[in-house]
């Protein structure tokens, strides 16, 4: 548009704002004639000014003018003291900023100048200077720096760094990122933030457009003039201003920042907050991942429609997101504040574990097929049954009635269709050994019993086994459960580099199973048949015969479940939204238990023919909140709640009569009476050093504790010790499992009926 055509719809458009909205139809007929392109683009600045408030980013002419590349920039050549003036490089409602050469300095600065125009506007110039005190408090790697604040022959303007590069949004008009770029990206703009926020600062202005990206990658983010610069003893003690800030843009019912990028809150004119920010920081990560802007229209107002009303697609999520990242966004994306993170500097951590243990360059196994391989598993894995004796369980392995001795059991037939068997090392722990006894753990409260420290249990008869591994295989996703033991205790399966493993606990070696990239969170059915878990690639629950079927779609799955419970012909686990089930051949899922407002649930477990569920629940997103949850039994049929245990998650309940549950790093058992309802006494520790891994990472929803244990009469109980780990601290990786057998008759000793 050529600049004379845009002087002529600025001044149109300033006449019809004088303009009573009633008579504003006739004075744009007289005003623009014929002129269908000029009415339309009067109408449309119109339309943005009434739907934006008083203020957006800048007024509705400011945000237009953009439109004219070849508008005339008066201070291009000038000199203000020693800064000479290059180049234009943006406008926005700050004004204008420019590409300086420091004289003195010999460098390369961006000059912000207040527009002549408004320089006598005490509201512009007090948002001016708040700019500038804003800046000149923070000093971050990833905030661009504020040098000098100057006024020299009337202007007054801000010296800042000069970022080389181009913006976010420039960067997403010509390329689609990788998510593990994207993450990377993101992961500094929330350092970025988390460096403001402790200073009292929120950007209220988070977009694309003010996230600038060098060559090599580094953020910067840009334009903090928006933001506000919290007195935070102040505020406490006196809501009044701070001294010499007018807080004109501040009030209930003014609207700022950029309309796509606002939370519900500052849509609705309400007063943000830091949570405004991580939504805004929610909506950049989810357009820096998919390429598409998360709340979008034709109109200001379409878009204002889309924050309060929609909700955004997740179906464009890549299917190789690390679900911590997809459970991050729909933190930060939830419309009720008091819903939503509360901490950007938990998003920080949750971005530096999915980078940590995404599967954007996974392991791979290193094993080649070998068409032997059918021949020699049957072979072996029969004359297991055998060496299970010596090798392993020292104890005889139970024949299966209806199963013939030569017949091959089903984990044969499933790891026989691929060659990947990698042999590990493992050791036997005596049972009278220090390590066999688990020594006492912080007091915690079963509900309406207080309680002291448990006492230390007496020496254990159990038998306890650590198994390596196998070279090159790590297990790193302990953010949800990662293994698990079928109900006769025989065979384990866990995630590693990205596949699941089968390993027969009367071997020496684990098979890859086929067929199973990306798939997580393993769980047996009851009878052993069957083995269901989660695929990332598609974001389905899966499940596929032990005795090597196919695979069997159960039921669309966007987001990662946790604590998958699967009893009789019915699958329970925890979603965002709560409690849900499907049934076991696949099927539409039903909520159950639906938390209540702030509430995250987890672990569920069907009672009583799945009239009754136990599962945990906790409030907050501190490090200790599943140590401060509750573990409740829901009646289906009443709708009625009952806290079991104060301060413990993960809880199971034992057909012996038992219910174990986690607090920190302590699995503690203690006696149930299901016809009651009640607790008996107190618990006991049963082992002290479990993998918790929700201490580790505070941001994740569910977290998990990796433990589990077969249903057969004696028990054998499997977890990860907290200490097995290797690499950096953000990059923990894991290569034992420790296997503990005839644990629950141990249990009955250390906890007698009486």
């Amino acid at each position: 548009m050529k600049p004379e055509r845009w002087q002529q719809v600025e001044k149109i458009f300033n006449e019809a704002l004088e303009q009573n909205p009633n008579d504003r139809a006739v004075f744009l007929d007289n005003a623009c004639g014929e002129d269908a392109w000029l009415r339309q683009k009067v109408e449309a600045l119109i339309r943005s000014d009434e739907a934006a408030g008083s203020f957006l980013e800048s007024s509705a002419f400011a945000a237009g003018a953009a439109e004219s590349s070849n508008a005339p920039h008066p201070f291009i050549g000038r000199s203000l003291g020693p800064y000479e003036i290059k180049m234009h490089v943006g406008s926005g409602g700050m004004g204008d900023v420019y590409r300086a050469r420091d004289t003195k300095l010999r460098r390369d600065v961006a000059i912000k100048i207040l527009p002549p125009e408004f320089s006598r506007d005490p509201e512009r110039v007090a948002r001016f200077q708040r700019e500038a005190v804003t800046l000149a408090a923070l000093n971050h790697p990833n905030i661009a720096a504020i040098h000098d604040l100057e006024d020299i022959d009337g202007s007054l303007f801000l010296v800042l760094e000069f970022v080389e590069g181009e913006t976010l949004a420039a960067l997403l008009q010509k390329t689609k990122l990788p998510v593990e770029r994207a993450l990377r990206l993101c992961k500094q703009v929330a350092e970025g933030l988390e460096a403001a926020h402790i200073k009292g600062v929120h950007h209220r202005d988070l977009k694309p457009e003010n996230i600038q990206v060098t060559q090599d990658d580094r953020v910067k983010l840009l334009d903090f003039g928006l933001a506000k610069m919290l007195d935070l003893e102040g505020d406490l003690k006196n809501p009044s201003p701070a001294p010499n800030i007018t807080r004109w843009n501040t009030q209930p019912g003014m609207i700022l920042g950029t309309v796509a990028y606002l939370s519900p809150e500052q849509a609705r004119g309400r007063q943000p907050d830091k949570r405004s920010d991580i939504w805004a920081f929610g909506c950049v990560m989810f357009e820096a991942i998919t390429g598409k802007q998360v709340f979008d229209g034709e109109t200001i107002t379409d878009v204002l429609a889309s924050v309060l009303k929609s909700e955004p697609n997740w179906g464009l999520l890549p299917t190789d997101l690390p679900p911590s990242a997809v459970f991050l966004l729909r933190r930060c994306l939830q419309k009720e504040p008091k819903q939503r993170l509360h901490e950007i500097a938990d998003a920080r951590l949750a971005l530096e574990d999915a980078i940590a243990g995404g599967s954007f360059s996974p392991q791979p196994v290193t094993a080649k097929a070998d068409s032997r391989w059918l021949r020699i598993a049957t072979v072996a894995i029969l004359a297991a049954a055998v060496a299970a004796v010596v090798t392993w369980n020292f104890r005889p392995v139970p024949p299966e009635s209806g199963r013939s001795p030569s017949s091959t059991p089903p984990t044969a037939a499933l790891i026989a269709k691929d060659s990947t068997a990698v042999k590990s090392s493992q050791t036997v722990q005596a049972a009278d050994s220090p390590a066999s006894q688990a020594p006492s753990v912080a007091s915690n409260q079963v509900a309406g019993q207080p309680h002291p420290r448990s006492p230390r249990p007496t020496p254990s008869s159990a038998l306890h086994f650590s198994w390596t591994l196998p070279p090159g295989q790590r297990i790193f996703r302990t953010l949800q459960r990662v293994i698990a033991i079928s109900p006769d205790g025989e065979t384990m399966a866990y995630g590693s580099n990205d596949e699941l493993y089968l390993h027969p606990t009367s071997r020496t070696e684990a098979y890859r199973i086929p067929g199973t990239a990306s798939a997580l969170t393993p769980t047996f059915s009851p009878d052993g048949q069957w083995l269901a878990f989660w695929m990332r690639s598609d974001r389905t629950l899966k499940k596929m015969r032990m005795d090597g079927g196919g695979m069997v779609t159960l039921t669309p799955a966007p987001v990662l479940p946790s604590g998958l419970d699967w009893q009789g012909d019915t699958i329970v686990y925890a979603a965002p939204n709560g409690i849900v089930a499907i049934p076991a051949s696949g099927g539409r899922a039903e909520l159950w238990v639906k938390p209540e407002p702030g509430e995250i649930v987890d672990s569920p477990q069907m009672l009583d023919g799945g009239n009754s569920v136990l599962f945990s629940v906790t409030r907050g997103m501190g490090m200790d909140r599943w140590d401060r949850a509750d573990v409740v039994l829901f009646n289906r049929k009443t709708g009625q709640r009952k806290v079991l245990i104060h301060n413990g998650s993960d809880a199971r309940y034992l057909a012996s009569g038992y219910i174990v549950y986690v607090l920190g790093n302590t699995l503690l058992g203690v006696r149930y009476n299901p016809t009651r309802q009640e607790i008996i006494g107190k618990p006991l520790p049963v082992i002290d050093d479990l993998l918790h891994t929700v201490r580790e990472v505070p941001f994740y929803q569910f977290g998990a504790a990796q433990f589990g244990f077969s249903s057969a009469a004696n028990g054998t109980l499997i977890y990860i010790p907290k200490d097995a780990q290797s690499g950096k601290a953000n990059q923990a990786s894991y290569r034992e499992i420790r296997r503990i057998v005839n644990w629950l008759d141990d249990l009955k000793r250390q906890i007698p009926e009486s």
